[in-house]
């Protein structure tokens, strides 16, 4: 995931102390406390971002990628690119953790509905800075959530063509013309030699941004 209009991705630097870790966005830096996780992911999103040690060091007054002004509403926007599963997180449980990022930062956040086919985050403030906070933090949260969530696709080599899929089929055929039920082996168990695969790589995809990467990136292999 990362902002609209922009290259740059956040990016985690070690410190010396394992219970702190720096995220570097664009030209700032943020200090972050590590949280226990929580078997509940939306929990423990709004705990992360209750009790995180955040801590903003600006890093120069350079112009922020992804926020532009905006001369007919005079007010500074941005929007970043996160995938629907991602949503709730930065909502929270009946809207706290937007309204508390929307106080902190002092941006309006507008999240597409439910229905919405758009997957884009719109923030809106009277000051880049604001703009920039907002989006840092979304993007932080979004971080945070990615190891809650189930993969959402994979990459496997099939395995069903011959001679390996006729080999599996007279192996197949080898049990069901034997008594083997006795045993507690049936052909039963086997799955679909159509099926047969190798799965080389787990991915998750969470918008249609990063599958249309994904995608392309497999065709240039």
């Amino acid at each position: 995931v990362r902002r609209a209009g922009s290259q740059r991705m956040s990016e985690e630097i070690e410190t010396l102390d394992p219970n702190v870790t720096i995220i570097k966005v664009g030209t700032r830096c943020y200090r972050k406390s590590k949280i226990r996780a929580r078997p509940t992911a939306s929990l423990q999103l709004s705990k992360t971002f209750r009790d995180a040690d955040m801590e903003e060091c600006v890093m120069g007054e350079e112009e922020v990628d992804g926020v532009e002004f905006n001369e007919k509403t005079q007010q500074w926007e941005g929007t970043i690119s996160v995938g629907k599963p991602f949503h709730k997180f930065i909502i929270g449980t009946k809207g706290s953790t937007k309204e508390k990022l929307q106080k902190e930062t002092g941006a309006t956040i507008i999240i597409p509905g439910m229905r919405d086919t758009k997957e884009d985050i719109f923030i809106r403030a009277r000051t880049q800075e604001a703009v920039a906070s907002a989006l840092t933090r979304v993007q932080i949260l979004v971080d945070g959530a990615a190891s809650s969530l189930a993969y959402t696709h994979f990459v496997s080599i099939p395995l069903n063509g011959p001679p390996f899929s006729t080999s599996v089929k007279e192996f197949f055929q080898t049990i069901a013309d034997n008594d083997t039920n006795s045993r507690g082996l049936s052909p039963a168990i086997f799955t679909n030699v159509n099926h047969l695969h190798v799965t080389v790589l787990m991915l998750k995809l969470f918008s249609e941004e990063t599958v249309q990467r994904a995608a392309q990136t497999m065709h240039t292999l």
